[in-house]
């Protein structure tokens, strides 16, 4: 911890050698070499390195490990043990660290224990108004002033994190000295404060923590649009493997996150039926107070494609531009799928003349020319002059699709102009050409 001197100007002054815990901290190799000395049996190389892990080169941490594992009959065993804070260590840091500390720093590690990671802002929301007389900025600058095996997570030092020992026995220490439902209550709270500030996968996690399936339902639904514009397939089916079947089927809001995952890998059967579950809810009973105004536009974009594809084109165009009046500009994804079947749907009922003037507008008055929204009028457009046989326009407007996808995190987009040029050579016989962009869109 730092002395009691002028710092700054010693700083200044060319006088101050600084060695902190980071500068001893053993590396891998040096805790290799330790463990080999201080060990009377060999270590498969896991071991080691699962040893090296959990101690993140903590020097007494790699002494009391050696300690416990040459005492064992299982060496192996006794490394896998130590994940769950073994006793040598836990005594250690309970004796040499927690104990010492002021009874105000002992509540904030301990109720910060159950945080991966954590700011003032949402240790003061944990804590909650049971201890809202405690100063957690104080807290935090006692732990980083005396290294109490806290560190920032960057140079701001607005996010921290404990050593992984430290704060595996501070969990233990806080199930301990709280009851359930406390603690369950400091999970709720996190979930509460992480998930309004985009933090979704750690809400979830405390929210579950918390025993409160309802509190994760809510979390999901509230970020269905950030993961939606992301394209994010895996976040969504991963969000309803948490929860439990009974609970997502009898909830429109976590069955329309269904059907869109669904919509990801073109499961359009098991899509179907997530709609007629939906549309079933909503009829038998009334909308409640807190349902979002974004679902019954989100099922009419699926609804009016499900239309397009049964050989509906005009309940599809209807369905899709309702759905894309209705949808707020935010939710590019859903309303760049409504673009399309809107473009496709017209098409169909022989009103391709107007289409291409409504979605060259439409493209034009876009927020942002490369987001999924944008992205997809150029697709919808692309489908017009591929279904026309206007080449030269379909050659044009696949090159702006690929050169403006690959300016975003949704470059897979370009696939569809890979796929549309080499429609177009293919049409011409041009077929090595044609091969390649087949290629790249398979790619």
């Amino acid at each position: 911890s730092d002395p009691p001197l002028p710092l700054s100007r010693l700083r200044a002054q060319n006088f101050v050698r600084d060695l902190r815990t980071r500068d001893l901290r053993f590396s891998a190799a040096e805790a290799s070499d330790y463990l080999a000395t201080n060990l009377t049996v060999p270590l498969s190389e896991g071991a080691l390195n699962q040893l090296y892990a959990c101690t993140e080169g903590w020097i007494a941490g790699l002494h009391l490990a050696a300690l416990s594992v040459a005492t064992a009959d299982d060496h192996e065993g006794a490394v896998e043990q130590l994940a769950g804070t073994d006793d040598y260590i836990a005594r250690y840091l309970m004796d040499e660290v927690l104990s010492r500390q002021p009874a105000e720093i002992q509540t904030f590690l301990l109720a910060t224990s159950l945080l991966e990671r954590f700011s003032a802002d949402l240790a003061k929301a944990v804590l909650g108004e049971p201890y809202s007389g405690l100063s957690v900025n104080s807290a935090i600058e006692h732990l980083e002033r005396a290294h109490l095996f806290v560190s920032p997570l960057e140079r701001t030092h607005t996010w921290y994190r404990y050593h992984s020992l430290f704060r595996q026995l501070l969990s233990q220490r806080l199930k301990i000295e709280h009851s359930d439902g406390d603690v369950r209550a400091m999970h709720r709270r996190a979930a509460e404060w992480l998930g309004p500030r985009g933090h979704t996968d750690e809400a979830l996690r405390h929210a579950l923590s918390a025993n409160d399936p309802e509190l994760a339902a809510g979390i999901m639904e509230a970020s269905l649009r950030t993961a939606l514009n992301r394209e994010d397939q895996a976040t969504l089916t991963r969000w309803l493997e948490l929860l439990p079947l009974e609970l997502i089927e009898a909830r429109p809001n976590l069955l329309t996150i269904r059907a869109w995952s669904l919509q990801f890998s073109w499961q359009l059967a098991a899509q179907g039926k997530a709609l007629r579950q939906i549309e079933a809810l909503l009829a038998t009973a009334p909308a409640p107070a807190d349902e979002p105004a974004y679902i019954r536009p989100l099922l009419g974009v699926l609804n009016g494609q499900a239309a397009y594809l049964e050989g509906r084109p005009e309940e599809a165009l209807a369905l899709c531009l309702e759905s894309l009046q209705a949808l707020p500009h935010d939710w590019s994804y859903a309303r760049g799928g409504a673009a399309i079947y809107l473009g496709l749907a017209m098409q169909a009922c022989g009103r391709s003349a107007e289409a291409e003037p409504l979605l060259t507008q439409l493209h034009a008055e876009s927020r942002d020319n490369s987001d999924g929204y944008a992205l997809r009028i150029l697709i919808s457009l692309c489908f017009i002059h591929y279904l026309g046989g206007e080449f030269d326009r379909l050659q044009q407007t696949a090159l702006l699709l690929i050169e403006r996808a690959s300016e975003t995190t949704l470059a897979t987009l370009s696939c569809w102009g890979h796929y549309f040029l080499g429609a177009v050579h293919y049409a011409q016989n041009h077929l090595e050409e044609a091969a390649g962009h087949f290629a790249v869109a398979i790619e």
